[in-house]
C-alpha cells in the first residue's frame, strides 16, 4: 500500500516504512502520542527538513523520541524552570510556530526543539 506524507508529499510503501527500523520506531512513537497532537506533530517535524534533502527516518525518530517524555510528563524544562505543558500547550505552540513560519518570521530548518519549548513556556490555558 502506498502512503503520502501530508507534510512533505513523499510517497512510500507502508510496508517499507514499517520494515525500516527507524521509520517503524518514528511511526509507532507518533501513534502512541495522544490523538489531537499527531497531525500538528507531523507538520512540526517537516520544519526540520533541509531544503535540498528529505528528513531521514533516523532524524525523525530521534526528534519524536526527544519530545515523547515531556509530552507524557505534561511539563517541560526551559532556562532551569519547569513549565506545565498539557496536550493543549503542545498543539497551541506548534500552531504558533507554523503561523510564524508562514509569515516568514523563523529561520528554517529548525535544528533543535528550543524554539518550541520557548513558545510552550509562554502558554496560558486561555489560548486553547
Amino acid at each position: 500500500m502506498k502512503t503520502r506524507c501530508p507534510a512533505c508529499g513523499a510517497t512510500s510503501s507502508l510496508d517499507a516504512l514499517l520494515g525500516h527500523s527507524e521509520a517503524s520506531q518514528a511511526f509507532k512513537s507518533c501513534l502512541s502520542l495522544v490523538g489531537e497532537l499527531q497531525n500538528p506533530l507531523v507538520k512540526y517535524l517537516a520544519l526540520f527538513r533541509p531544503d535540498n534533502r528529505d528528513l531521514t527516518f533516523d532524524r525523525a525518530s530521534k526528534l519524536v523520541n526527544e519530545l515523547a517524555q515531556d509530552i507524557v510528563a505534561k511539563q517541560i524544562k526551559r532556562n532551569r524552570q519547569t513549565f506545565p505543558a498539557p496536550l493543549g500547550a503542545w498543539v497551541w505552540a506548534i500552531g504558533v510556530i507554523l503561523e510564524r513560519r508562514d509569515q516568514g518570521k523563523i529561520d528554517l530548518p529548525l535544528k533543535t526543539h528550543g524554539y518550541l519549548y520557548e513558545v510552550i513556556s509562554s502558554y496560558k490555558p486561555e489560548y486553547s
